[in-house]
């Protein structure tokens, strides 16, 4: 009998209006997006990018991942919107309204997968323990696994419906 897990793994909108404008300067998008356009572009039969995700020590090969957008990303999104109304002076016009279009969108895609699970995937081989200080610092977290045979849901389950009242 085979043994599976399963973990949610919990996405966030960025952290600071200088990660928001770095993430748009080099032409990127929100983790949410980039799992949405790649797995879209796997079912036309295009190239598909393999996702590495921080994960449990514990996680093993075929064990399930339920991708979730977190609750907290809209008031994120919100902090970042009335901190840049205090931080104009720190940021050229075009950057400013790079951001600002940044966090509408942001807002538009925390309406339609907020709280909720969206995705599905299943663990790739063995966690691998990273040195990289930059991941380290960003997430808090050395260990990654690849997660592919990713599906989006058509119906996204709302945080709601699996947690206590």
């Amino acid at each position: 009998m085979t043994e599976v897990q399963a973990i949610i793994l919990n996405i966030s909108f960025l952290f600071s209006l200088e990660d928001v404008l770095e993430m748009k300067t080099n032409g990127q998008n929100t983790a949410v997006e980039d799992i949405v356009i790649n797995v879209s572009k796997c079912n036309m039969f295009e190239e598909y990018r393999i996702f590495s995700w921080t994960v449990p020590k514990w996680i093993k090969p075929d064990d399930i991942v339920f991708f979730m957008h977190t609750k907290t990303s809209k008031n994120t999104i919100v902090r970042l919107r009335n901190e840049l109304k205090t931080s104009l002076d720190h940021f050229s016009e075009a950057e400013v309204t790079l951001i600002r279009e940044s966090l509408s969108h942001g807002m538009e895609i925390y309406e339609k997968y907020g709280g909720k699970i969206f995705a599905i995937g299943r663990v790739q081989g063995k966690p691998v323990y990273t040195k990289d200080s930059d991941f380290v610092s960003y997430w808090k977290s050395r260990i990654y696994a690849y997660v592919d045979d990713i599906f989006i849901l058509s119906k996204h389950i709302s945080l709601s419906e699996f947690k206590p009242s």
